[in-house]
């Protein structure tokens, strides 16, 4: 490379060095800022292209624009290296400046010469622009870097603020919570108090304490506070969060009071604004309290198609596994399986970690009710090694219990017991109790400690009583699991919970207008039918044999 230089003229030395300040990549224009007021234009277009028939360079046509680039990265390297430091600070702040004006997007390039030019405080800025342009590219190793490099030029005040909120936005999506939650403290501390940026950084806050086992303090805060102005994307994603953090804790009339704040602004919203996605996500979730699941899915999926059809995949992926979260509860797993899929291809796309070990874990569940119970347990496993961190016990709970299942279908009961237990230790919530308390009395009744099975039940019944807690779905199958553990001692007990199960199965279906719909919800769950028929001698209306 040296060699091949050396044979060059001095202007033609020149205007290769001016090119290697720029990278890989250049256009004749850009060099004109290096070279000085006396370059011409047309003259340095000559060199180029005479540079490019001797294979220097390579050229390439982009618009009305010729664009050019060192064959060979050894060859830039060595004309870089010809450069003094001074020559290189003064290049790169050119560099910088002429990109600046030009209107350069590429906010990572520009910030990159600003530090490299001597002058970090003008290209903080620049990197916190970048750090946003990652998040939004789902590029979260690339939003932490560019995070790091802004604070490390001196970021302060707001700017620091953003960048700390970037860089937490990024962690919570990978699934490292104790880390976003620091980031996103520091942030509240910098953003100015009620401002949108500082929403979003107490709703990340709010999302990793959950996850953590943690009782978040500042959604009362949050919900005080009134934004004004149209829904953005950003503000609809972690209210989103927020809404189903409150959902998962039960938090029902703070979930009302998050949605009305948006239906508030609603009416600002066009028809086509991304947002509107959001808006329909946060309906989803406060119909979930109320048991319309129906509602609840019609809702998610106009969400995904406003997501799909915004390009916002990780919104898309949210959607997806929140459907299929709510299909695992009502026990479709044909269904659960098919949207499960879909959430899992586009979090491992995106690198998603949270909800690519979430969606494994309704996969995994689906799976193994399906009759794929290796392939489905061995999903589950992996989401547990790999995917949901320790610091994740919300998630963790949930797939234990969802292996516990699996588990069940194979016949290994002591270790679906185990795996319940498991689940109950890093339960956060009523629901994650209940639901491991019932896998819990499976095993037990299956293993022949009826007597087990029925303290386990009677537990589990008693917590959503004490509760008042509207939970079909564990209703039912707390109710089921109690009557066959009363059978062999309580006929009448064991009568009148099979009832009260099928009632609550009912109930639930008669909500379900989607006849195939329904008549899935019916058959999935058609042990609960059964034994109340077996009872009471008589076939519910309108329900046909699964």
């Amino acid at each position: 490379a040296q060699a091949r230089l050396d044979a060059l003229g001095g202007e033609d030395r020149r205007l290769l060095r001016a090119a290697s300040i720029f990278g890989e990549h250049f256009t004749g224009q850009c060099l004109i800022a290096l070279l000085g007021p006396g370059a011409q234009g047309a003259e340095i277009e000559t060199r180029l292209g005479e540079l490019a028939a001797r294979e220097l360079l390579t050229c390439d046509l982009r618009g009305h624009a010729r664009a050019y680039a060192f064959r060979h990265s050894l060859l830039r390297e060595g004309t870089y290296s010809t450069l003094t430091e001074e020559d290189k600070r003064l290049g790169h702040l050119l560099a910088a400046e002429w990109l600046e004006r030009s209107g350069e997007r590429d906010a990572l390039l520009v910030a990159q010469h600003f530090e490299r030019g001597g002058h970090p405080e003008r290209a903080v800025r620049w990197y916190q622009q970048a750090a946003w342009q990652a998040l939004a590219a789902n590029d979260f190793p690339g939003t932490l870097a560019r995070a790091e490099r802004g604070a490390q030029c001196g970021a302060a005040g707001e700017t620091l603020g953003e960048l700390c909120l970037a860089a937490g936005k990024a962690h919570v999506a990978c699934g490292e919570a104790s880390a976003a939650e620091s980031d996103c403290r520091r942030a509240l501390e910098l953003l100015p108090r009620g401002s949108p940026r500082w929403y979003e950084a107490a709703s990340v806050i709010i999302t990793s304490e959950m996850l953590q086992g943690l009782v978040p303090e500042i959604i009362l805060e949050m919900a005080r506070l009134e934004p004004q102005g149209t829904i953005t994307p950003d503000e609809g994603e972690m209210t989103g969060l927020v809404l189903m953090v409150l959902a998962t804790l039960g938090m029902t009339e703070q979930i009302h009071r998050f949605v009305a704040r948006l239906e508030r602004r609603a009416h600002l919203l066009a028809p086509d604004d991304p947002a509107t996605g959001w808006l329909d996500f946060a309906r989803a979730i406060q119909a979930l309290p109320m048991d319309d699941t129906e509602s609840a899915l019609r809702l998610l999926e106009a969400a995904a198609v406003a997501f799909d059809h915004a390009r916002d995949l990780r919104a898309l992926a949210l959607a997806r596994y929140a459907s299929s979260n709510i299909l695992f509860n009502l026990r479709d797993a044909a269904e659960c399986e098919r949207v499960a899929r879909l959430a899992l291809a586009t979090a491992e796309r995106l690198g998603l970690r949270i909800v690519k070990g979430l969606a494994q874990g309704t996969l995994g569940w689906a799976m193994a009710a399906r009759g794929e119970i290796e392939a489905g347990g061995a999903l589950l496993r992996g989401a547990l090694a790999v995917d949901l961190s320790p610091s994740n016990h919300w998630g963790r709970s949930v797939a234990h219990v969802q292996l516990a299942e699996a588990l069940l279908q194979a016949g290994q009961l002591e270790e679906a017991e185990r795996e319940a237990q498991e689940s109950l230790a890093q339960a956060l919530t009523l629901i994650e109790q209940v639901d491991a308390w019932v896998v819990l009395g499976e095993a037990q009744l299956r293993g022949g400690h009826a007597v087990e099975a029925r303290v386990t039940a009677r537990k589990a019944q008693a917590w959503l009583a004490e509760r008042s807690l509207r939970h079909r779905p564990l209703l039912w199958r707390t109710h089921h699991l109690l009557a066959r553990a009363l059978e062999p001692c309580d006929p009448v007990g064991a009568r009148e919970a099979a009832v009260r199960a099928r009632d609550c199965l009912l109930a639930q279906a008669a909500q379900v207008q989607d006849l195939e719909a329904r008549q899935r919800l019916l058959q999935a769950n058609h042990a609960v039918l059964e034994l109340a028929e077996r009872w009471l001698g008589v076939a519910p209306e309108g329900v046909s044999p699964g």
